[in-house]
């Protein structure tokens, strides 16, 4: 891997874990502020569920998937040729999704009889591929 796709490899992460760590704060210290209010409120009244915790619990995990998803779309974005490389293979967009058609309709291999776990772009652009 070239070592600038390492580094930024090592970035998003850390912009990714930075994120997770900032989230968990938040609601934690916003939880703790809504429980206080509830309390208050509700002065004493069993038997209430505790449904806000599971939506905060749910929408956390959502805006995670949802960012690391995200990160994901980006790196293959950056994985696709540009114009200038498109040219240099004699082909264009029609090509490339032609061949990325005829990869998805060949059968695929089990994990058990060796398929590589590597983005889909390393077979087109190779500079992702180590």
């Amino acid at each position: 891997m070239p070592p600038l796709m390492d580094i930024t490899l090592h970035m998003l992460n850390g912009y990714l874990l930075a994120s997770k760590a900032y989230l968990n704060a938040h609601l934690k210290e916003t939880a703790e502020f809504e429980r206080q209010a509830q309390t208050i409120s509700s002065l004493g009244l069993a038997g209430q569920p505790d449904t806000p915790e599971v939506t905060r619990e749910e929408l956390k995990n959502a805006l995670l998937a949802a960012q690391d998803s995200a990160a994901v779309q980006i790196l293959l974005e950056v994985c696709l040729p540009t114009a200038e490389e498109q040219q240099q293979r004699g082909g264009g967009a029609g090509s490339l999704l032609k061949s990325m058609r005829g990869a998805s309709e060949q059968p695929e291999a089990g994990p058990a009889e060796g398929r590589s776990r590597r983005p889909a772009c390393s077979a087109t652009c190779g500079r992702c591929s180590a």
